[in-house]
């Protein structure tokens, strides 16, 4: 079939179903709903909009929408702390996913009078989480590598940073998010380099290549979400990163 220059309209009724059954995530929303944009076709049908709107109203019925981003849209910057005012600077297609992804929650249910929040999640660890797929999170790839090999590996020089908050804390933030329209930053606040996240684990650390698109700095504030909703971290990373290597 010759799929140039035309817009094609698919049934999504079946998302009746998996709603009536409590089985649909609310991320399918916007996966089923979103268009993808080539070169060469026509601008996007009304119809495609209204579609869209309808869909959530008729079929979504909550009062509020959080949408979890990633510090990956900041990229690299020159003025830290990162604040929720920095210019986010994607250095990569999921980061800029992600900063697209956070535009359409707030356009679409914004049309339909839904509130709803961003929250961008800096390095998020703790018990259970995955060391699968190519680009792992950092800690889970230095506790994969120590299991395997006893020892880790760090890209570069170990002198890159980030800025690390455990998921109980993440879950807290969510629970805490009103009703209003808001982009919070969820983070520790502090600076670890990765040679020091290495060294919790072992005192083996070995070194290989750094990557292109790696982050040199980062570390973030959560001062507007704390001054919204009265949150902050109460993990220690330390004793939390012991706890993860012994799970």
């Amino acid at each position: 079939d010759d799929y140039e220059n035309k817009w094609f309209k698919k049934d999504i009724s079946f998302l009746d179903k998996l709603i009536a059954r409590k089985k649909v995530l609310i991320g399918i929303l916007m996966h089923t709903a979103n268009e993808v944009y080539y070169e060469g076709l026509p601008p996007t049908p009304p119809e495609f909009e209204k579609e869209k709107d309808d869909t959530i109203e008729e079929n979504f019925k909550f009062k509020n929408f959080i949408y979890t981003s990633s510090c990956a849209i900041y990229g690299n910057q020159n003025v830290l702390p990162i604040t929720e005012k920095n210019y986010p600077n994607p250095p990569s297609m999921y980061a800029a996913q992600k900063l697209y992804s956070e535009n359409m929650v707030h356009l679409h249910l914004s049309h339909v009078g839904i509130p709803s929040t961003c929250l961008r999640l800096f390095n998020t660890y703790g018990i259970g989480q995955s060391q699968r797929g190519k680009y792992p999170n950092v800690l889970a790839s230095l506790i994969k590598t120590y299991k395997e090999k006893n020892y880790v590996e760090i890209t570069g020089d170990g002198t890159q940073t980030r800025d690390f908050v455990q998921v109980e804390d993440v879950v807290d933030a969510l629970m805490d998010i009103d009703n209003g329209n808001h982009i919070f930053n969820v983070c520790s606040g502090r600076e670890v380099s990765l040679n020091h996240l290495a060294s919790i684990i072992t005192d083996d650390i070995r070194y290989i290549p750094e990557r292109k698109f790696d982050i040199y700095k980062q570390v973030a504030s959560y001062d507007k979400i704390n001054k919204h909703l009265g949150w902050q971290p109460t993990k220690n990373l330390e004793d939390e990163v012991i706890k993860v290597v012994g799970a």
